[in-house]
């Protein structure tokens, strides 16, 4: 998901994302990011807002858990 932010300052483009992303990190482990694009005088900049890592394992996530 993206959502697109945008002003005028000073006369100049001034944009602003904010992204969601999710990233597998191993078989048994995902990572969430939000981060901030901005981009002024056509340079981007990322500022990180949260990181969350989730990891899936044990025996509620084993391939035999529904028996």
């Amino acid at each position: 998901d993206v959502t697109v932010y945008s002003n005028i300052i000073n006369g100049k483009g001034y944009y602003n994302y904010i992204v969601y992303d999710l990233m597998k990190e191993s078989p048994s482990s995902y990572v969430y990011r939000v981060s901030s694009l901005a981009i002024v005088d056509d340079v981007v900049t990322e500022t990180k807002l949260a990181v969350e890592y989730e990891t899936y394992d044990g025996p509620d996530y084993g391939s035999d858990s529904h028996l």
